[in-house]
């Protein structure tokens, strides 16, 4: 798993133990301009969170430049900001 897959599924796990409820949308910017925006839903089975993206952007084909910027929302307009920074060490902080 990559920092930053592994990044977003720590964030993920603490954005639903801190109260943020399925589905949670967000729309995520890195330093070199990608942007993606889309929700975590619950799967069919309701034994898995998938991921639907609805909007992407890629103006370069090298990936997503870190620092990477994520702003979450909720139905409840529950709303958070995550940045995962260059670190593998370093947690993404989630404010």
């Amino acid at each position: 798993m990559d920092l930053v897959t592994e990044k977003l599924q720590h964030a993920l796990e603490t954005l639903i133990a801190t109260g943020f409820e399925l589905p949670i949308r967000f729309a995520l910017i890195s330093m070199n301009g990608v942007i993606l925006a889309g929700h975590f839903e619950l799967a069919p089975n309701g034994d898995a969170v998938d991921t639907r993206f609805v909007a992407e952007h890629f103006p370069h084909h090298d990936g997503m430049a870190l620092p990477i910027h994520i702003m979450f929302a909720d139905n409840r307009g529950a709303a958070t900001r995550v940045c995962i920074e260059g670190h593998a060490s370093k947690a993404a902080s989630i404010q």
